[in-house]
């Protein structure tokens, strides 16, 4: 009678034990669930809970599935999705977003389901580039750098960390700081002063052609300027000459090189900010005569004088 009574107990937590293996299920047979739902319209706020759980936790096949699944859910199931992001304070998973930039179909696709506005704009830094950076923090994985002045396409803008796409499919993190929008395309052709009465002849002269004349002393001191690249706010500028008695003092035939000394942008049609950052000397390497020039400030704001 003993032995029976210890086969029962044995059999029971057999079973108790089969029971709770039953009631583990992997990740793949949650994906599954999860995909299953999406694909018969009965998604809730548990299906994404589930989701949102395996954001950090799948690898592998898995990992794939649940990028496959999350895309599913952009794209078919965006109401629910959208739903459950915002009851919960969370966001969309940028990840899965910039899994699909290679394939530009459904990148496009994700993004209008999202009512993401690809935004054009651009760098501005007055480093002469800024980083793109792999998450929200000047602690991340840089990417690449992008060069003041040149375009970007913005693809999320909701954080102080914007998610970008380089001209070269890139997409990654830049700070707001760092990005400008296009204005007017209106010539800025004319002088400019740092008194807005444009009294002071110390000031600027872009010519029609965007070369840039800047006059820190009159009639002693001339600075030319060619213009290396731009786009409708920004204009980038090196060296090509200096003249004048007292720009002839100044003058080295080692600042003569590609690298920048003026960021010039555009506030508006009537005023712009003018960045000087000094000569460059190609044999030493280093910044020279980068104190203000043509008023105390640096960088310093100018004013049209021919409006």
């Amino acid at each position: 009678m003993k032995q029976i009574i210890i086969l029962i107990i044995l059999l029971i937590n057999l079973t108790s034990c089969n029971s709770q293996v039953s009631k583990t299920i992997s990740n793949f047979d949650k994906l599954n669930l999860i995909q299953n739902e999406i694909e018969n319209n009965s998604t809730n706020e548990k299906t994404y809970k589930s989701l949102d759980s395996l954001k950090n936790v799948t690898d592998g096949a898995d990992a794939e599935l649940y990028i496959e699944i999350y895309k599913n859910a952009i794209i078919y199931d965006t109401e629910e999705l959208l739903k459950f992001l915002n009851n919960n304070n969370k966001k969309i998973d940028e990840n899965v977003v910039i899994f699909f930039t290679q394939d530009k179909n459904i990148y496009n696709l994700i993004n209008e389901k999202l009512n993401r506005k690809i935004k054009k704009s651009f760098i501005y830094d007055s480093d002469g580039y800024t980083n793109l950076r792999r998450e929200k923090s000047t602690n991340s994985k840089i990417i690449t750098t992008i060069n003041t002045g040149e375009e970007i396409d913005i693809i999320d803008n909701t954080d102080k960390w914007f998610l970008v796409e380089t001209k070269e499919g890139k997409l990654g993190y830049v700070h707001n700081s760092r990005i400008r929008y296009k204005n007017g395309n209106e010539s800025i052709s004319g002088k400019w002063n740092a008194n807005s009465e444009c009294e002071n002849p110390i000031g600027i002269e872009i010519m029609k052609n965007e070369e840039l004349i800047i006059c820190v002393e009159s009639n002693q001191y001339y600075i030319h300027l060619s213009k290396v690249n731009s786009n409708d706010n920004i204009i980038i500028y090196r060296l090509k000459s200096i003249t004048g008695p007292v720009g002839e003092d100044v003058f080295s035939e080692a600042y003569i090189n590609d690298s920048t000394v003026v960021i010039l942008e555009r506030k508006d049609n009537f005023k712009i900010k003018l960045n000087w950052l000094g000569y460059y000397n190609k044999i030493n390497g280093e910044r020279q005569y980068s104190e203000a020039l043509i008023s105390n400030q640096n960088p310093v704001i100018l004013y049209k004088c021919d409006k």
